[in-house]
């Protein structure tokens, strides 16, 4: 019994493009005539690097977030431009767990 073919295989009938396919245009999340500018003003207290706060839609997908800050006692803005139409939910944190204050 022999385990090796005994016609060889045949050559691929198509070549490989050589230049990529271009990517699609992104659609945009949300039209300029339903975006709401939201502006959220962060307060960090002694220890900033524990705050982290996130925006979600309702399928709990993250839309934006902030962290990473460094000045303590200061604060920070952020601008986020949000569907108008949708719901979101915004949860704040603080890592250590010992809540945001002095």
């Amino acid at each position: 019994v022999s385990l090796c073919a005994t016609t060889p295989t045949k050559a691929p009938t198509l070549s490989p493009t050589m230049t990529p396919t271009p990517m699609p245009t992104p659609v945009p999340i949300t039209s300029p005539e339903t975006c709401l500018t939201i502006k959220i003003n962060i307060l960090t207290d002694n220890y900033p690097g524990e705050t982290e706060w996130t925006i979600s839609d309702k399928d709990g997908n993250k839309v934006a977030s902030g962290g990473d800050y460094i000045q303590g006692m200061t604060e920070y803005t952020h601008d986020q431009c949000l569907d108008a139409e949708s719901v979101y939910t915004f949860f704040i944190s603080d890592s250590y767990g010992d809540g945001i204050c002095c």
